[in-house]
């Protein structure tokens, strides 16, 4: 073996070994992420898994096992052809064992709303689904409608009782004035200009007359408190009817009971007018508003009982608030 002289070169054994080019990887192992459809339909199946374990009966467990290694295969950007084919099947598989339940109805009982800015008495952190919202919504429509009925139930009652009494306390107005009519028009001739106190001879007469007047007082005074009342029940409470009490002094002259007269018709006049118009607005109350209030809340009560059902069945998608109108 021939000797080979190391001191012709001293660097010899300091030098470095040669270096070799960096391994590449093999084309299978290349970096590969999912598709932004398959990120979202990964993120989809954790709710999809969980939904299904609570309410199947039977979970397959290839289907699960497709899906897990497809969250592996994404975490670790190992993302291929197969994977995606294994998880869709899986997904597919997911969807058709929850249903009538799907993605979008999964979605829509999520808390993921924010509260509306006009709900300050709310913490800003609070969330609601859209299920819960929707119902909250119509419930309160149905508290609202509710007692607007209600409210509309007590006002035409309340107007048709006092329209019966004023139609009752004219009638007798209109009577006792007849009577006393009749009655001054036999004494007319004989009282003149006289006062009844000088006319000893028709104090029977007198008398008569003059307790049909405080009759007449006494219910003209009646009907006007009557009508102040049932104008306000009938604009609620926007516009009243003043009025003033009539004095129950005597009358002792025919032009005293004369003028009498012409206040008793301007008041009955205005009290018959105001009758008709009150009438007039509970008749539309009646005949078309509160028809249309009572079939709206059923219909509301109706959709709150359809909500509560879909929100139980896990059935209320995004398009029900839609749906619901």
């Amino acid at each position: 073996m021939p000797n080979i002289d190391i001191t012709a070169n001293p660097d010899a054994s300091k030098a470095e070994p040669p270096t070799r080019e960096a391994v590449k990887p093999p084309p299978d192992a290349a970096i590969c992420l999912p598709r932004k459809i398959e990120i979202e339909a990964l993120t989809q199946a954790e709710s999809l898994i969980l939904f299904a374990s609570e309410n199947a009966k039977d979970l397959p467990p290839p289907a699960v096992k497709a899906i897990a290694d497809a969250w592996s295969a994404r975490d670790t950007k190992r993302w291929d052809a197969e994977t995606s084919a294994s998880f869709w099947t899986a997904f597919h598989t997911l969807c058709a064992l929850i249903k009538p339940a799907t993605l979008d109805t999964l979605t829509s009982n999520q808390d993921n709303l924010a509260r509306p800015a006009w709900q300050i008495w709310r913490s800003p952190k609070e969330k609601i689904s859209l299920s819960k919202r929707t119902a909250r919504r119509h419930f309160i429509l149905l508290i609202v409608l509710l007692f607007t009925g209600i409210l509309l139930q007590f006002v035409i009652s309340t107007a048709d009782t006092l329209s019966n009494e004023l139609d009752k306390l004219l009638g007798e107005i209109d009577q006792l004035s007849k009577a006393r009519s009749e009655e001054l028009l036999v004494i007319a001739s004989a009282v003149g200009e006289k006062q009844f106190v000088d006319l000893p001879d028709l104090k029977k007469e007198i008398a008569s007359i003059q307790e049909k007047d405080n009759k007449l007082k006494l219910n003209t005074d009646q009907a006007l408190y009557k009508r102040d009342l049932f104008t306000r029940v009938t604009t609620f409470g926007l516009i009243g009817k003043s009025f003033t009490y009539s004095g129950y002094n005597p009358i002792n002259t025919i032009d005293g009971e004369n003028t009498a007269t012409v206040i008793l018709m301007e008041n009955r006049r205005d009290m018959s007018q105001s009758l008709a118009d009150g009438s007039l607005t509970i008749k539309i109350l009646k005949v078309t508003f509160l028809p249309f209030l009572l079939g709206t809340l059923g219909a509301c009560a109706y959709v709150n009982r359809l909500i509560s059902d879909e929100i139980k069945d896990t059935t209320f998608s995004s398009t029900s608030p839609t749906r619901h109108l």
